[in-house]
């Protein structure tokens, strides 16, 4: 009986060395399907093989990565500004609605990010964020999430805002990603409810959505993991033709979702998650 080497199985997975963080997260995992710490049975591998595809795949879209990495939080410094984004600017205020706030800009980018702590309810929201034309990574950091690539942008500034917001160790109960505009978890709605125009969504796995997984990656690094989460808020339904003036629909995505011009997108809804500290 060999001991599964990852070598060998990095190797039939068609993984490449980038990706190599990923692999080490998907054999932790793959120990818990072993007896002694070893795979046995044929069958046990092809488990393991189909969970490297699945990590590998996560790793790709930089968004979804499942696994604290130790030190990633704890090492971004709120003062630091990481090369090719030395025009950051933050700004505090304080929204009545969600609290606290922090807003940070770039001069020479039309990209940005809009955080929020209401301290009395424990709520962090992931307010307004809009990528455009920013890098999708900051490469200038101690501690990457992916090897060779960094941490993803969005992922790396919500980390930095926490810090500016000064948030306790364990302070947060839920999270909030609040006014929808997410084309991925738009057409999600969409597939699961079989384009119904419906006003109670308790029944759809929102922690399934595309949204969920950029917050995922955000809250498992800061120490926490996710419990359970609902649509709330009012949301509104717009038709694929009213929304194309604002959005990029492409015919990939119209065929993905199985979309028509008059298919109707459910929008600007708020996701509340609530989340659990893991205690270090």
């Amino acid at each position: 009986m060999a001991e599964l080497k990852p070598a060998k199985l990095v190797s039939d997975a068609e993984l490449n060395p980038e990706e190599l963080l990923a692999v080490k997260n998907a054999f932790e995992e793959a120990r818990i399907l072993a007896k002694d710490e070893k795979l046995v049975a044929e069958n046990d591998v092809a488990k393991v093989k189909s969970l490297l595809r699945k990590i590998s795949t996560d790793a790709k879209n930089g968004s979804k990565i499942t696994g604290k990495i130790e030190g990633l939080y704890s090492e971004i410094d709120p003062n630091y500004k990481p090369k090719g984004f030395e025009s950051i600017k933050d700004i505090e205020d304080f929204n009545p609605k969600y609290g606290r706030e922090i807003t940070t800009s770039f001069d020479n980018y039309d990209g940005y990010f809009i955080r929020n702590l209401d301290s009395k309810n424990k709520i962090f929201t992931f307010n307004h964020g809009f990528i455009e034309d920013l890098p999708k990574w900051v490469e200038d950091v101690k501690i990457p999430l992916v090897e060779g690539k960094g941490i993803p942008t969005q992922a790396y500034f919500t980390l930095r805002q926490m810090k500016l917001l000064k948030i306790a160790e364990g302070e947060i109960q839920t999270v909030r990603m609040a006014q929808i505009q997410n084309l991925e978890t738009m057409g999600y709605i969409h597939q699961v409810t079989g384009g119904k125009i419906i006003r109670n969504f308790d029944s759809i796995d929102i922690l399934a959505t595309p949204s969920n997984g950029y917050m995922k990656t955000v809250m498992t690094q800061a120490g926490y993991e996710t419990i359970s989460g609902r649509i709330t808020g009012k949301g509104q339904y717009l038709s694929v033709k009213q929304l194309r003036p604002y959005f990029d629909i492409t015919t990939e995505y119209m065929q993905k979702y199985n979309l028509s011009e008059s298919s109707m997108l459910y929008m600007n809804f708020n996701i509340e998650v609530k989340v659990k500290y893991i205690k270090k």
